[in-house]
């Protein structure tokens, strides 16, 4: 994330203004130049000199031309205008002036050169051809140089960026590429080089034979020619297309094969010649299928292990304790037996019972770890069953020392559970805290019916002073029409959905890590809506019954804020306006690259050596978590994480410091599996300083250190200009709407 996330409004440079600003130091530098020309003229030619003195001396005694005095006020107007525009917007040219520097640095230094030799020779070639005196060549080298100077100036690898670095680097690239990726470049650029060659000897052949007098041989051979150059065009290009075409069938194979052991078949299997150029890859998933199966096996194997291991426990276990507890209750029958010893025997006829309660308890527990536990779900009124549990409870309590403090409403509060083990939950709660709550304490049980955190649910707390037990009830998984909520575990299911999408925020949702999601179908979905922090990504098939809903439904976390959602294709987007109206808004945002190793630590750490002084750079530690919390343009920082433990295991940042305050900063704004998602702020009054240079550079040292990606996407070309300085790469534009999020009086999802 850029500087400003939830902000789509360009709050910096303004590229159009920028772009003016520089046009009028173009001209003024060009009028300057044209000037000095004109007195380096006068100076050397006597004759000049002497008529604009005569002139001079005609205009003091008020003899010019009535044009003249219009002519001159137009000047100095101009000129004036041409100033204050220079001046007005002077911050925003020198970012344009970056902006062109970046887009200079693209082009190789050769071409430059041969560009700047060519119009110097056309510019020289108009100086003799008209009558100008010489003016053209001149302005144009000042030109040039003012272009060579920036280029320079701004990119410090000027001459680095040439024909044969690049052809190395190519290379490189090429032998970084897989099998096949080489396979099919090899591929079509010798398609192309059979063009070529043909074309060009059959255009050879073809002027040669031209020269040759005209006869009807000389005819005959002219027509071969033509039908030699066609026949090796298409036949090169029917050749390319059939070797795709056995390529996409492959690909077919390889799709249908991951598709059946997607659905459950371990056991599907393909059959991709050796000749073909995807065997490679056809092997290694078959290889892929069996060591799923094996995983599967050992898995399955372990859980039976584990299973029995416990099941023959318990059963040694149950065995003696058995007896135990029989010989108890024929204690229990003795007659005439002293009363103290009335009380050993009712001690262990209660420990015992504890006893074989416990190993009950490891073995549903042993079962419940791995999924072989059945629950006996149904619609209850939680209320109801937490007053069961305290009157069943009622006799022990009254013997406690707590205090407590009971309410529960009358309004019933329906969940889907076991009753029985949820019994047995309060009932383990209740007693926890009777044993090891301190002697006289008040104890605080509530029931309401509240949000939660994590989704939509019922709150429980059984609280004491001076601290607190906390329960969450979850309601049933949330439906909305043909919509679910898709619980973590089987968050992965979506990740098809989204394959291709280089976009971190969405791996965060479907590794796991943040955010929530929703789609059609928790065993196949075909189209889903992924949330996290202020975005909303919807993927899948745009034509699928559950689309429309998805591209309306907004979380009730976003109300009165402002959502910015991604489609993945036009489909989606046309959805997504349909459904918001005039509360969505289009805009653009700006992907960039995601590239691992095109950071330099030496230009980084260079970076940091430009703080302005009086600032001073400090890690984000607990006291600071807390503090941006609570400035409104900071808080995007650590907002997204739920805790201070959270961020510190997840998280990291870097803030820049003046007199006490947070005045720039550099954080994740969230993580996955591997690396984090930068958001980057500066307050207001401490922009233009460079700070989110310095903030930046320091966040990606301490990624690189701690093996960390860390991604980019822009909302803004400052913020594009603000990467590729950090040696990010731009990729490409995107759309999305931002969305006006209705309160939370009005229709939320």
């Amino acid at each position: 994330m850029d500087t400003n996330l939830k902000s789509t409004e360009s709050k910096g440079t303004d590229v159009f203004k920028g772009a003016i600003s520089w046009i009028c130091s173009l001209l003024l530098l060009c009028g300057l130049t044209t000037g000095l020309l004109v007195l380096l003229f006068i100076a050397l030619d006597p004759q000049l000199a002497g008529g604009l003195g005569e002139a001079f001396i005609n205009l003091t005694y008020g003899e010019y031309p009535r044009w003249l005095p219009v002519a001159a006020i137009s000047v100095i107007l101009f000129v004036a205008a041409l100033l204050a525009l220079l001046f007005a917007f002077r911050k925003d040219r020198h970012d344009f002036e970056n902006m062109l520097a970046a887009w200079l640095a693209k082009i190789w230094v050769e071409v430059k050169l041969l560009v700047i030799v060519a119009v110097v020779l056309v510019a020289i070639l108009l100086d003799f051809g008209t009558t100008l005196g010489g003016m053209i060549t001149p302005v144009v080298a000042v030109v040039f140089l003012y272009f060579l100077c920036l280029d320079i100036g701004k990119n410090r690898q000027f001459f680095r960026h040439n024909i044969v670095h690049s052809l190395l680097k190519a290379l490189n690239s090429y032998r970084d590429l897989t099998g096949f990726e080489q396979r099919s470049l090899r591929r079509l650029l010798s398609t192309l080089a059979v063009i070529v060659g043909v074309l060009g000897v059959s255009a050879a052949t073809f002027l040669s034979l031209l020269r040759v007098a005209q006869s009807p041989i000389r005819d005959f051979f002219l027509l071969g020619v033509v039908g030699f150059a066609a026949a090796g065009v298409i036949g090169s290009i029917f050749w390319y297309t059939l070797a795709l075409k056995r390529d996409l069938r492959d690909w077919s194979v390889l799709l249908a094969q991951i598709a059946e052991m997607y659905g459950g078949n371990l056991n599907a299997v393909n059959h991709i010649p050796p000749t073909s150029n995807l065997y490679d890859c056809a092997m290694q998933l078959n290889m892929i299928r069996t060591g799923i199966q094996k995983a599967v096996e050992e898995g399955i194997k372990a859980d039976r292990t584990k299973v029995e291991l416990i099941t023959n426990v318990s059963h040694d276990i149950k065995t003696p304790l058995t007896s135990i507890i029989s010989y108890v209750e024929l204690l229990k029958r003795e007659p005439d037996l002293p009363p103290h010893v009335m009380d050993y025997i009712k001690t262990i006829s209660q420990k015992a019972d504890r006893l074989n309660h416990i190993v009950q308890d490891v073995f549903e527990v042993s079962k419940a770890a791995t999924g072989n536990i059945s629950l006996d779900l149904e619609d209850l009124d939680i209320g109801k069953l937490l007053q069961q549990t305290f009157g069943e409870m009622e006799e022990d309590l009254r013997q406690s020392t707590l205090a407590w403090r009971v309410e529960i409403p009358d309004t019933p509060m329906l969940v889907h559970a076991d009753g029985q083990r949820l019994y047995r939950v309060f009932q383990n709660l209740i007693r926890n805290c009777d044993q090891y709550a301190l002697e006289g304490s008040r104890v605080y049980v509530n029931l309401t019916a509240q949000p939660n955190p994590a989704g939509g649910g019922l709150f429980c707390a059984l609280q004491k002073r001076p601290s607190a037990c906390i329960l969450w009830m979850e309601e049933p998984i949330e439906r909305r029409g043909n919509m679910v909520q898709v619980p973590k575990e089987k968050l992965a299911r979506l990740e098809p959905l989204f394959a291709g999408w280089e976009e971190t925020l969405v791996w965060s949702v479907v590794q796991g890590c943040m955010g929530k999601a929703w789609a059609d179908s928790l065993e196949r979905p075909r189209a889903a809506l992924l949330w996290v922090g202020d975005f909303l990504f919807l993927g899948g098939d745009a034509e699928a019954p559950v689309a429309r809903a998805l591209a309306g439904f907004l979380p009730r976390e976003l109300a009165n804020g402002v959502a910015l959602a991604v489609p993945q294709n036009e489909s989606w987007l046309r959805l997504l306006e349909e459904a918001h109206g005039k509360r969505g808004k289009p805009i653009t945002r700006y992907a960039i690259r995601k590239e691992p190793g095109v950071f330099d630590p030496g230009k980084l750490r260079a970076n940091l050596e430009k703080l302005p002084q009086g600032f001073t750079l400090e890690p984000i530690d607990e006291r600071l978590y807390h503090a941006l919390l609570e400035l409104d343009w900071a808080r995007d920082f650590c907002a997204q994480f739920g805790s201070w433990e959270e961020y510190a295991a997840h998280g990291c940042g870097f803030v820049a410091i003046k007199d006490g305050q947070v005045a720039a900063g550099a954080s994740s704004y969230t993580w996955y599996r591997g690396g984090i998602e930068i958001e980057i702020d500066t307050k207001a009054e401490y922009r233009r300083q460079g700070l989110a240079l310095c903030c930046a550079s320091a966040l990606l040292l301490h990624c690189l250190e701690r093996g960390l990606y860390p991604s980019w996407d822009a909302a803004t070309p400052i913020s594009v200009a603000l990467a590729e300085k950090l040696g990010y790469h731009f990729s490409h534009a995107y759309p999305c709407l931002e969305i006006a999020v209705p309160t939370q009086k009005e229709d939320l999802g």
